[in-house]
């Protein structure tokens, strides 16, 4: 049976989970010409370092609402191929 895009990812892609305070947690995946971008830099420096500290173990957590986020990546994805794209399956944590 073959792997689901949750296990393996999606090459060219870097996985996040982004919700605010854990309630909703939404997988994205940010074109990796995106993640040094100072918008994206900014973002996770104001709010995942900020909770998290620079060794987080895992997928990137974001505490930041999904819909703003999308803004943020929105506002500087220029082309096609830079697009955030969204896991099939979002979860509620525990």
């Amino acid at each position: 049976m073959g792997k689901t895009i949750q296990e393996v990812g999606i090459k060219g892609y870097v996985p996040m989970l982004v919700g605010k305070n854990n309630n909703y947690m939404e997988k994205l995946f940010l074109h990796v010409n995106l993640v040094n971008h100072p918008s994206i830099v900014s973002l996770l420096d104001n709010y995942s370092v900020e909770e998290f500290g620079y060794e987080q173990r895992g997928v990137i957590t974001v505490p930041l609402d999904v819909q703003h986020f999308r803004r943020v990546v929105d506002s500087i994805s220029v082309k096609a191929e830079f697009k955030l794209l969204s896991s099939p399956h979002s979860f509620n944590s525990i």
